[in-house]
């Protein structure tokens, strides 16, 4: 499962969560043929019987005007689920009934109230908005405090807040927007203005010498082309957790004050961010429902 951040003309966002996997397909070998160039080509030295099999891969995406990263994620895998155990011509008639089934389910308007309903095997958990100004929440907002230092964190957000030409770097796909979401929601109530591509194709490359401010990311395969591409990018490697600069100097960003950044790290380090230490005294669950309410 992966992620996607899709925005228009006008900066509107929309939100998309994608789930890959592989049907099976079979042909008869005597009617093999190739393509090459476009074209049909015969390959009569291929068997005459029997069947040759290959497997395939496809997507689903679901798109969304909020970004409901968690709940989009559960449907996703509910799906894939049910895809499993059907058989090939009913995949299709599966799908649709998926996206009229979740094309009905309404957004919970703000407030105290979280919209759940059912989708075997999972609840799904819409969660809503504190106030009709706050933004939706629905991603884990440690994951950056488990990529980072605190003292890294800090420089990352007074990178965002100083309007810095920023890269992202990992070697997850579904990591990379999800970690720049949560930096973007640490920000609240001040907003991320400029261009945000959280996920940046091999053909898009370029787009990091953009001389404006912008929040991209890229897979850590390009992290050489990248920074050979501009100069005063700044370049933050989520596998090392490492922030640096693009032309080999040191990232020269204002230091948060003094009495705020102590409080933060230490309010960091106080946070029990593994788990399991809560659970220890609790009994193994044998309910999947149960256990992510736990998480919760």
């Amino acid at each position: 499962v992966h992620f996607l951040v899709l925005t228009d003309v006008c900066g509107n966002r929309t939100y998309g969560a994608v789930v890959q996997y592989y049907r099976q397909y079979y042909r008869p070998l005597r009617d093999a043929s190739c393509f090459y160039n476009g074209k049909a080509h015969w390959e009569p030295s291929w068997p005459t019987a029997g069947v040759a099999g290959c497997f395939v891969p496809f997507a689903v995406c679901v798109i969304s005007k909020l970004p409901y990263y968690n709940a989009l994620k559960d449907c996703l895998s509910c799906l894939l689920t049910h895809l499993k155990l059907c058989k090939d011509f009913e995949v299709d008639n599966h799908i649709k009934d998926f996206a009229a089934k979740l094309s009905l389910i309404p957004s919970p308007p703000p407030g105290p109230l979280h919209l759940i309903f059912n989708m075997k095997p999972l609840q799904i958990v819409f969660p809503s908005r504190a106030d009709p100004e706050s933004p939706v929440i629905d991603l884990d907002l440690h994951l950056p405090l488990l990529c980072f230092r605190p003292e890294k964190v800090l420089q990352i957000l007074t990178c965002l807040l100083t309007e810095q030409r920023i890269v992202f770097f990992s070697s997850s796909w579904a990591l990379l927007p999800l970690v720049a979401e949560c930096f973007l929601a640490y920000l609240h109530p001040l907003q991320w203005q400029h261009t945000f591509v959280p996920i940046l194709s091999r053909q898009m490359l370029d787009f990091v010498m953009a001389p404006t401010s912008f929040l991209m990311g890229c897979h850590l395969d390009h992290f050489d082309e990248v920074s050979k591409e501009a100069d005063g990018l700044i370049l933050i490697d989520m596998d090392n957790g490492s922030v640096t600069c693009s032309d080999d100097r040191e990232v020269h960003v204002p230091d948060i004050p003094l009495l705020a950044a102590h409080t933060f790290i230490q309010r960091v380090q106080s946070l029990r961010l593994h788990h399991e230490l809560d659970l220890a005294h609790l009994g193994t669950s044998t309910d999947l429902n149960e256990g992510r309410a736990r998480r919760r």
